[in-house]
């Protein structure tokens, strides 16, 4: 990990870069090997503004997972939304997405592989195209 923050990240910001916090899988693999796989859950923040799953889903799966009783959510609605009015240049964009390709690409093999996740949904995670 060390040896790769130092050669393969931008910036000299080690781990505390936010590109390297998005390299998941150099930074689960050890944990996934280290720990029984039925420890882990991993679910994509994007699922809790899906329109099949949502909040309560994904509040379902974290409270079954860790055997704790069902719970409501009693209030759906958005709180601290906001629009971004400045977008991120297309240029950065782009950027971003060829750098976190082959990361995001791994991480989903990971998850299949080690954790017996489905492949449908892990096969490319957040796919840009």
């Amino acid at each position: 990990w060390e040896r790769y923050i130092r050669t393969r990240v931008p910036l000299n910001t080690g781990s505390y870069s936010p590109l390297a916090r998005g390299m998941y899988a150099l930074q689960c693999r050890q944990w996934f090997r280290s720990f029984s796989k039925d420890k882990f859950l991993v679910m994509k923040l994007e699922d809790m503004s899906d329109e099949d799953k949502g909040e309560q889903w994904v509040l379902d799966r974290a409270l079954e997972h860790l055997d704790l009783p069902k719970f409501e959510i009693p209030n759906l609605e958005k709180k601290n939304a906001r629009i971004y009015d400045d977008p991120l240049e297309q240029n950065v964009c782009a950027w971003l997405e060829n750098f976190f390709a082959p990361h995001n690409k791994r991480f989903g093999k990971l998850l299949t592989s080690e954790l017996g996740y489905e492949e449908d949904d892990w096969s490319n995670p957040w796919s840009y195209d």
